[in-house]
């Protein structure tokens, strides 16, 4: 008989990273937790989606249910590499969504990153 007590998702599950074009846009849909274990996966979607772009990435977090500090890193450098290369990055996510709306704030990246609601917003006000 297995105990389930460790039973754990693997990294790999505890993430997961889409990619869509939405108007000119490249949406990042993100899904799951991003900690230390996930966040190079995430930096790995950012860095492709400013490279497959001719202006505008937006990253939805309204999936993300857990954000650590090497997540707001990866935004954070997701945001400087936008704008060194004249392009821009865009973040959704619900200000019901503590674990991300929270973590943001208390970090002051409120007031450094485009931050939206939906995505038709941060796609439409280009």
């Amino acid at each position: 008989m297995r105990d389930s007590r460790f039973d754990h998702p693997a990294p790999e599950d505890q993430l997961t990273v889409d990619s869509r074009h939405v108007g000119g846009a490249v949406v990042v849909g993100v899904t799951g937790e991003i900690d230390i274990v996930t966040a190079p996966r995430l930096q790995e979607a950012v860095q492709d989606a400013l490279d497959r772009t001719g202006h505008l990435v937006v990253i939805d977090l309204t999936g993300v249910s857990f954000m650590g500090s090497t997540g707001l890193a990866v935004l954070a450098e997701g945001d400087a590499m936008a704008r060194r290369t004249g392009k821009s990055l865009r973040i959704v996510f619900t200000r019901g969504n503590h674990a991300v709306h929270r973590t943001i704030e208390l970090t002051g990246l409120d007031r450094m990153l485009a931050i939206y609601d939906r995505i038709d917003a941060a796609v439409g006000s280009e």
